[in-house]
C-alpha cells in the first residue's frame, strides 16, 4: 500500500515538473490549452467507448473465463481516455499512445497478461476488493 501512494507522489511530481517545462517551451497559455483539450479528447473517448468495458472484465476475472479479445480492447480504450483527462504530459502521452490501434496491441498483451496473472494466483479482483 505504502509503495501505492508513493507511486502516486512521484508521479504527481514528474508530472507537476514536465507541465512547467511545457510551459517554459511553448507558453503557460498553451500548456493550459494542451491540457483542456487534451481532456476534451479523453472526455469524448471515455464516452464512446465506457460501455462497461471494465466491470465486464471484473466479470471474467470472477467467472476465472478468459476475456474475448474486444472486451481487453474496450477495457485499453477506457483507461487510455482516463489517462488523458488526467491533467499532465507523461499520462497525456501514455493515453495517446493507448488509443492508437498499432500501439493498443502492446498495451491488450499487457493487460491479457496482467488478468491472466491475476486468474492464476486467485485474485478475481484488479487492484483492490470490492
Amino acid at each position: 500500500m505504502a509503495g501505492i501512494i508513493l507511486g502516486f507522489i512521484l508521479l504527481a511530481i514528474v508530472e507537476i515538473g514536465s507541465l512547467f517545462i511545457t510551459a517554459k517551451y511553448i507558453s503557460t497559455i498553451n500548456t493550459i490549452s494542451l491540457i483542456m483539450f487534451t481532456l476534451l479528447v479523453g472526455v469524448i473517448l471515455g464516452r464512446s467507448y465506457h460501455g462497461g468495458y471494465l466491470d465486464k472484465v471484473k466479470w471474467h476475472l470472477r467467472s476465472r473465463e478468459p476475456a474475448p479479445e474486444e472486451v481487453i480492447d474496450g477495457a485499453v480504450m477506457v483507461m487510455g481516455s482516463k489517462l488523458l483527462m488526467t491533467p499532465g504530459v507523461i499520462t497525456d502521452v501514455i493515453g495517446l499512445f493507448m488509443t492508437i490501434p498499432k500501439v493498443r496491441a502492446i498495451a491488450r498483451a499487457i493487460t491479457r497478461n496482467f488478468i491472466n496473472k491475476r486468474m492464476a494466483e486467485g485474485k478475481n479482483y484488479f487492484f483492490f476488493k470490492d
